[in-house]
């Protein structure tokens, strides 16, 4: 028997809501649709928003944490005598 299971997404007021188990051994949020299935190592969810952050880590070929790291984040150094006063 697993502890409860809670969705990464949706709030309820008093936390994250809670994942329904069905059939098969997987959990599912009866408000977006995220699936989990703790029995089975290769499971995949793919709701919408799990769909989304994959591929927005697939694009940008790095972990969202470490956005801060992204070169296109990072201001060049300003060429001596280049600025404005």
């Amino acid at each position: 028997m697993h502890a409860s299971l809670h969705c990464p997404y949706c709030v309820k007021a008093d936390g994250f809501r809670e994942l329904i188990k069905k059939a098969g051994g997987e959990y599912v949020c009866s408000a977006c649709g995220h699936s989990a299935n703790p029995d089975d190592t290769e499971w995949r969810c793919c709701c919408a928003r799990c769909q989304g952050m994959n591929l927005y880590i697939e694009n940008a070929g790095y972990s969202p944490s470490e956005s801060h790291k992204r070169p296109d984040r990072v201001t060049p150094p300003r060429e001596s005598g280049s600025h404005k006063p």
